[in-house]
C-alpha cells in the first residue's frame, strides 16, 4: 500500500495571559518532566513521546489539538504519523538540560483562536525518481518507491532517499547494499534542495558541500547488514524492497528501508530499517523493526568502513570509529581527497562483540528475540569550518556522544 507522509510542525502563538497556568481550565492540561541523569549539560536533546500517552493524562481530552509549553511559550514541536493511519501518533521536540538538571513542561489542549507562525526549516528529506516521458527524462519528487527486483538504484536520483540537518547529510542506497553514505558541509546550512547531492562547480565555488566518502561495498557508516560469520553481506534474497520518507518536518526527518521476504539464516523475514535525524544534530538513530511475530535470535552487523589512510578508535564495548582520508569518487584529478570522521554506538543489550573484514570495522548485533534493534551513527567532515579538525578531537566527541546515547534522559508524565 502506498504510504503518505503526514508530518506537521505546530507551535501556536497566543498571548501570555491566555497561557498563564493560573488561567488554565482544570482537566485540560498535564505535565512532562525531563531529567538529565548525567553530570554534564546537554543541548538539543531529542524527546519523542506517544501522543496517546500525553492525552491520557488530560482528564477532559476529547480529541482537541494539543501543544507543549515552557511556561506561557509553546516550544517548537513536530507531530508525526509514524504508523500511517492518517493521524499524528508521536510528538517530538528538543530541550536543553543543565548537569543533573530537569525541566517541567506543560502539555495542554488548544483553543480555536490560535495563530500558526512560520518556523525555520531545520531538516530536509528528499526522494527523486527519474521518469521517462517519451524520449525525455524528467525528475519527480516522491515519498515512496518500491520494487520486487534489484532495479531501483539507477531509477532514483542520487540512488536513494537522502536527508539532512544543517550539519550533515546522509543517503541510503536503494539496492541490495543498503549502504549509508554521507555528504559533508563546509558551513551549517541545508543544501540538498539546491544541490540534490551533486553540487555544480558554481555551487562548490560558493562554499556548498558535497559527497565526501566512497563507500563501495562497505557498511559506510552505520549500515545494517547480514553477517555470514566471516564478513558483512548484502540483502540479496528478498521479494520486495521499499524506501520511503516517513516524516519530513522542520524539526526531524524519518526515513526507512523496508524488506519483505528476506531469506536469512533459514528464515523469511520482513523488516524495516528506520533512520531518524533531528535538527541541530549530525548523528542519527537507526531502528531495525521486525514484524511482531518475529522472535528468533539472529546475528547481524553494523560498523564503519575502512579507509586507505585511517586512525581507528574503539572502546571494545559497543563503540567503533575512524578518522580517515581518501578520494570520495573515481575522478582523482578534479576532486581532492577528503578527510572524514565516522562513528557507531551500539547499546550493550544488542552488541555481541566486534569483528573485522577486509572492508569494515564491525560490531555484531542481536535482536535477542525482540522486535527491535536500536543503535546510533554519526559523521563529520574535516572541512567544516566549525567542526572537528583532528582525529583526537573527533574521538573525544565520539566518547562523549556515546555517554549521551547510552544514558537517555528520564521522562515522566503527571497531572500536576
Amino acid at each position: 500500500m502506498k504510504h503518505k507522509v503526514f508530518s506537521c510542525c505546530i507551535s501556536l502563538l497566543l498571548s501570555a495571559t491566555v497561557f498563564a497556568q493560573k488561567d488554565l481550565n482544570p482537566g485540560t492540561y498535564a505535565f512532562i518532566t525531563i531529567e538529565n541523569p548525567s553530570n554534564f549539560a546537554r543541548k538539543n536533546v531529542p524527546v519523542a513521546l506517544k501522543i496517546d500517552s500525553l492525552t491520557a493524562k488530560i482528564k477532559k481530552y476529547k480529541g482537541q489539538q494539543i501543544g507543549i509549553f515552557d511556561g506561557s511559550k509553546e516550544i517548537f514541536s513536530q507531530f508525526d504519523d509514524l504508523n500511517f493511519d492518517g493521524k499524528a501518533d508521536e510528538v517530538a521536540f528538543l530541550v536543553d538540560l543543565k548537569p543533573n538538571g530537569k525541566v517541567k513542561l506543560l502539555v495542554r489542549t488548544l483553543p480555536q483562536n490560535f495563530v500558526r507562525p512560520n518556523f525555520e526549516k531545520e531538516t530536509y528529506a528528499q526522494m527523486i525518481k527519474k521518469v521517462k516521458i517519451g524520449d525525455r527524462e524528467t525528475m519527480e519528487k516522491v515519498t515512496e518507491a518500491s520494487s520486487d527486483k534489484d532495479d531501483m538504484y539507477n531509477q532514483m536520483h542520487h540512488h536513494g532517499v537522502a536527508f539532512e540537518s544543517e550539519l550533515m547529510a546522509y543517503r541510503l542506497y536503494f539496492d541490495k547494499k543498503h549502504t549509508v553514505d554521507i555528504y559533508g558541509k563546509i558551513r551549517p546550512q541545508l543544501e540538498l534542495a539546491q544541490t540534490m547531492w551533486y553540487p555544480t562547480d558554481e555551487q562548490l565555488a560558493a562554499g556548498f558541500g558535497d559527497d565526501i566518502l566512497k563507500v563501495g561495498s562497505s557498511v559506510g557508516v552505520g549500515s545494517f547488514k547480514p553477517w555470514d560469520g566471516k564478513q558483512a553481506q548484502h540483502f540479496d534474497q528478498i521479494t520486495r524492497r521499499t524506501q520511503r520518507i516517513v516524516a519530513a518536518g522542520n524539526l526531524r526527518s524519518v526515513v526507512e528501508i523496508e524488506v519483505d521476504g528476506w531469506q536469512y539464516q533459514g528464515k523469511s523475514i520482513n523488516a524495516k530499517i528506520r533512520y531518524t535525524q533531528y535538527a541541530r544534530h549530525r548523528d542519527c538513530e537507526a531502528r531495525v523493526i521486525f514484524e511482531p511475530d518475529f522472535t528468533d535470535n539472529l546475528i547481524f552487523c553494523t560498523g564503519v568502513q575502512r579507509m586507505p589512510e585511517e586512525q581507528f578508535h574503539t572502546d571494545n564495548a559497543g563503540l567503533v570509529g575512524i578518522w580517515g582520508t581518501g578520494f570520495p569518487v573515481n575522478d582523482t584529478v578534479k576532486y581532492a581527497k577528503q578527510t572524514v570522521g565516522l562513528g557507531v554506538v551500539v547499546p550493550a543489550q544488542y552488541a555481541k562483540g566486534q569483528a573485522e573484514d577486509k572492508r569494515n570495522h564491525l560490531i555484531l548485533l542481536s535482536n535477542n528475540g525482540k522486535q527491535e534493534i536500536v543503535y546510533y551513527l554519526t559523521a563529520a567532515a574535516q572541512k567544516e569550518k566549525k567542526g572537528y579538525q583532528t582525529a583526537e578531537d573527533f574521538f573525544k566527541y565520539l566518547d562523549a556522544w556515546k555517554q549521551e546515547m547510552l544514558n537517555p534522559v528520564k521522562i515522566s508524565l503527571s497531572e500536576k
